[in-house]
């Protein structure tokens, strides 16, 4: 069968692991008021030495985070830890500098304390994992890049949890298996990109019926099917001629209509 999915009942996709949320880091305490909340791993700047290579730990009052603590070199270079709060002194954002460069990985959080995304960095460019959360700690992406480029798996999810896309990068392009899903978890649109563009035999489907066909470097080609929810035939496109289009409508399962369209020069 076409790619091995029936529009007439399309099975929920398997879990996938990362659909449900890790235990990140959070506040170790409540911050009483006036206290600010400190980050993952403790209030760094209390240690004997919080900064490395002469850095020093200082309070940063610039835009667009003015109530912040770094270390900054000598010339005001940030370079190690870096912290900043919401006025209500939740943590905003924290991470670590190399010589201005962003590095390791950084946390962001919404102003009522939930972890709102958290991106691994290598010299100031994304590298490695990213991940965003929703309201209630809900995972809406889990993607990958290296040195600024999306790269690898990327899956991207509903606000209740449930798959929406999971997809394929290769430097910075889609390429390679890609398949989306309803909020009830059936398929809606399944098939393969190479270098950005589709390509193969693809799955379409809106809610009320799916088709079937190929494309070859983006475009549509041979004959396509149609089909509604109990697999019956609603039309097919024939795309064999270039310039032109044949549809077939059929009605109770036989042919009915049959219209040729052609592309304008």
């Amino acid at each position: 069968g076409f790619l091995g999915v029936s529009c007439a009942a399309s099975q929920t996709p398997p879990s996938v692991e990362i659909r449900v949320q890790e235990a990140e880091p959070t506040a170790e305490v409540e911050p009483d008021v006036g206290q600010r909340q400190p980050p993952p791993g403790g209030a760094w700047w209390t240690a004997p030495s919080p900064c490395e290579d002469g850095a020093e730990a200082v309070p940063v009052a610039e835009a667009p985070e003015f109530n912040a603590f770094g270390c900054r070199l000598p010339d005001g270079t940030p370079h190690g830890w870096f912290t900043s709060w919401y006025e209500n002194q939740r943590l905003r954002r924290h991470g670590h500098y190399d010589h201005g460069a962003m590095d390791r990985t950084w946390y962001q959080w919404r102003p009522s304390g939930e972890l709102a995304r958290q991106d691994e960095y290598l010299a100031d460019k994304l590298h490695g994992r990213s991940r965003t959360w929703g309201p209630r700690g809900v995972l809406l992406s889990d993607c990958k890049h290296e040195h600024g480029v999306s790269q690898g798996f990327c899956a991207e999810f509903y606000t209740s949890g449930a798959p929406l896309r999971q997809f394929w990068y290769s430097a910075g392009v889609q390429h390679g298996e890609f398949e989306s899903f309803f909020p009830n978890g059936s398929t809606q649109e399944k098939g393969s990109y190479v270098n950005g563009m589709r390509d193969g035999e693809w799955l379409l489907c809106d809610e009320k019926s799916c088709r079937r066909g190929a494309f070859v470097g983006g475009v549509e080609t041979g004959i396509w099917t149609e089909e509604d929810p109990e697999g019956v035939t609603l039309s097919t496109e024939d795309y064999s001629v270039a310039g032109q289009r044949t549809r077939i409508d059929y009605c109770q399962g036989h042919p009915c209509k049959r219209t040729v369209y052609v592309w304008r020069p």
